[in-house]
C-alpha cells in the first residue's frame, strides 16, 4: 500500500493545494555531501534553474563551534565531524526504542513547526490557515496565503520536510562550512524543529555549498556560493546511529530555506543487546565483495532503516561496509554495500523495518 503524508501546503496563491508529495523537477541539482547516499536527501533548493559548479571541499575541521542559541542542542558548545570509522567493540548496548508516531499530534507538532520555521525568516507574521482535509488520502492540507512553500510528515517514522522558495538568489552571506553549521543549529534552535533524547547528540556529516558560475567573452567568471546545506547525523552514548541525515539548507541571506528531519525519535531503552565478537562478525560480511572489492570505508553502531515508510519499533546494531566496484559502468552502481547485523540474536533485532500495511 503507498504510504500516506500528513501534509501542510503553504500557498501563496488561489490554486487547490496538491496532495501528492511536492515534485523537484524543476529545481536546480545541488552537490550531495559524500557522507550520505544521493537518495536519501531530498534534491533541489530553487524554483529557478542555475548554473552549478563543483563544490569547493569544505575545511576536514573535525570539530565546530555553535552559538548561544544551539546550545539547546549541543550544551558543549563543540559539534564534532562524524568519524569515518567507529569501532563497536562486543560490549553489550542498551536497545533503544523508537517512538510510535500518533498522527493527530504529529499534525498538531508539524503545524507548530511550521510556525517556528517562519518565524526566523521574510515569512514571519504570515498566518496559517487549515483547510479542508481529504480523509480519502489521509492528508491535511494548510494554506498560508501570499506565499509558496510545502511541509509533510510520514506518519510511520515521524520524519517531516518543510521548504520554502529562496526568490532571487546572490552571494551567500555565509563565508565558510565553519559558520554554515553555526548558523543553521543556531536557525534550527530558534524555531523548535529538532529535540533530543538524554543521551542523544548531533554530529556533521558534511557540509555542502550551491555555486553559481558563468564565463564572459573575456574571460571566465569564478563561481560564488550563493547557499548552503548542512548534513547532521546523531549518536546515542556515544555510539552513532547509522541512517537518515537530517536536512539544513540556508538561503543567501543565511535563513531557513529548507529543512528537513530524516530519523526517527529515541523514546528510551529497553533491555541490552549483546554485540557479537570480531570472528562472527567476519563470518556475517559477503565474502565475495570482501574478498574482490576495496573496502571504502565502513559504519558501525545503531542502524535505522533509511525508508521513512517502514515500521521499525527498535534500530538494529550492526556495520554498513561500502565497497568500491571499479568494474560498474554506472556511476551510482560504484559502490556497493553489506550490511552486516551484529546483535548476538540477529533474527530478534533485524536492520530494516518493516513495511506498513
Amino acid at each position: 500500500m503507498k504510504t500516506n503524508h500528513i501534509v501542510l501546503c503553504a500557498l501563496f496563491t488561489a490554486t487547490a493545494c496538491s496532495v501528492a508529495e511536492p515534485p523537484d523537477a524543476n529545481d536546480a541539482p545541488f552537490p550531495e555531501a559524500a557522507a550520505e547516499k544521493a537518495e536519501l536527501i531530498e534534491k533541489g533548493l530553487s524554483d529557478t534553474p542555475a548554473q552549478v559548479a563543483a563544490p569547493t571541499p569544505p575545511p576536514r575541521a573535525t570539530e565546530f563551534r555553535v552559538g548561544a542559541a544551539a546550545r539547546k542542542l549541543v550544551p558543549s558548545g563543540v559539534i564534532n565531524r562524524r568519524p569515518e570509522h567507529f569501532d563497536l567493540g562486543n560490549k553489550p548496548l542498551p536497545r533503544l526504542q523508537f517512538a510510535t508516531v500518533d498522527t493527530p499530534a504529529e499534525t498538531a507538532k508539524l503545524r507548530k513547526r511550521v510556525n517556528g520555521f517562519m518565524s526566523g525568516t521574510t515569512w514571519a507574521g504570515a498566518q496559517i490557515e487549515e483547510a479542508a482535509l481529504d480523509v480519502s488520502q489521509g492528508l491535511l492540507q494548510i494554506r498560508i496565503p501570499e506565499k509558496a512553500g510545502f511541509a509533510f510528515a510520514n506518519p510511520e517514522s515521524g520524519a517531516f520536510t518543510i521548504k520554502r522558495p529562496i526568490g532571487e538568489e546572490r552571494r551567500s552571506s555565509i563565508r565558510d562550512a565553519a559558520e554554515a553549521v553555526a548558523v543553521s543549529l543556531d536557525a534550527v534552535a530558534n524555531a523548535g524543529l529538532l529535540e533530543l533524547a538524554p543521551k542523544e547528540s548531533l554530529e556533521v556529516l558534511g557540509v555542502t555549498a550551491r555555486m553559481h558560475g558563468g564565463s564572459s567573452e573575456s574571460a571566465k567568471q569564478e563561481g560564488e556560493a550563493v547557499a548552503y546545506r548542512v548534513l547532521l547525523g546523531r549518536a546515542y552514548g556515544g555510539v552513532p546511529v547509522i541512517g537518515p541525515p537530517t536536512m539544513v539548507t540556508l538561503d543567501s541571506a543565511g535563513q531557513l530555506s529548507a529543512f528537513r528531519k530524516g530519523w526517527r525519535d529515541i523514546v528510551g531503552e529497553s533491555g541490552r543487546v549483546a554485540v557479537v565478537g570480531q570472528s562472527v562478525a567476519d563470518s556475517r560480511r559477503d565474502q565475495l565483495m570482501s574478498s574482490r572489492l576495496a573496502l571504502k570505508h565502513n559504519r558501525c553502531g545503531y542502524i535505522e532503516d533509511p525508508d521513512a515508510g517502514a515500521l521499525q519499533g527498535s534500530p538494529g546494531v550492526g556495520c554498513v561496509y561500502t565497497y568500491l566496484n571499479p568494474a560498474a559502468s554506472d556511476p551510482l552502481q560504484r559502490e556497493v554495500e553489506d550490511w552486516v547485523n551484529l546483535a548476538d540474536d540477529a533474527a530478534a533485532l533485524p536492520l530494516r523495518g518493516s513495511k506498513a500495511l
